[in-house]
């Protein structure tokens, strides 16, 4: 937001800095776990899922987090979209969740998920994308477009279905996976093409973007850029 940054880490939770990066401070207070796996800013709000407490939020930039978990049955939250005031979340062996209410409060959202590590979600119109984590073709990516209610598989042209992360870019939508780099979507998740080409690791963990470059992060391998 601005020269405002928010980073989650693995172990010592959430910190924020006002200077686009260049210094860094702890903003962890009311946290129950540090270990943060997703934080997105949602409507005036930020969200930080985290292993093995649940999701929390925050309305004051960080200085001070609220537990916002009631009807997640899953603590450990591996993925968090907004869509308006709408919210969906992944977790670790629970499926998916969706808060019609800017995260007061949560339900399950599993019908047709054939795989329940949900590990990434990424929002593109009125659909809502799961990608999943598996070895096997009961995992990859599903795509739902009433709110979560129901779920389809589109996995069509994924030869790796352990998927790490999503990400809409320009109207196409990216998948970044375990072992074979990053695939493409041009149609909703109708099909999909592997672009992974200049990928010397394979192992893709984030994927963002700004107005000129794609980047993807990756396991142990550094940061890759597209033009």
């Amino acid at each position: 937001s601005g020269a405002t940054v928010f980073a989650g880490t693995w172990t010592n939770g959430v910190f924020r800095s006002t200077d686009y990066g260049a210094n860094w401070s702890p903003v962890n207070s009311g946290l129950t776990s540090k270990s943060i796996p997703a934080l997105v800013a949602g409507s005036s709000v930020l969200f930080a899922g985290t292993n093995g407490a649940g999701v929390f939020s925050s309305s004051d930039n960080g200085t001070s987090w609220s537990l916002s978990s009631t009807g997640i049955v899953n603590t450990d939250v591996r993925a968090i979209a907004p869509k308006g005031t709408d919210l969906f979340a992944g977790t670790y062996y629970g499926g998916g969740f969706f808060s019609p209410d800017n995260g007061a409060s949560w339900s399950a959202v599993h019908n047709g998920l054939t795989n329940m590590i949900v590990q990434a979600v990424a929002v593109k119109g009125t659909a809502i994308f799961a990608g999943t984590n598996g070895i096997s073709n009961t995992a990859g990516i599903f795509r739902s477009s009433d709110n979560g209610v129901t779920w389809t598989a589109v996995n069509n042209g994924l030869t790796d279905y352990n998927i790490q992360c999503l990400a809409v870019v320009g109207g196409k939508l990216f998948a970044g996976t375990y072992t074979s780099g990053v695939f493409r979507s041009m149609d909703d998740g109708a099909s999909w093409k592997q672009v992974s080409s200049g990928l010397t690791n394979l192992m893709v963990r984030s994927i963002v973007a700004n107005s000129a470059y794609l980047f993807a992060a990756t396991y142990s391998g550094g940061v890759f850029r597209s033009p």
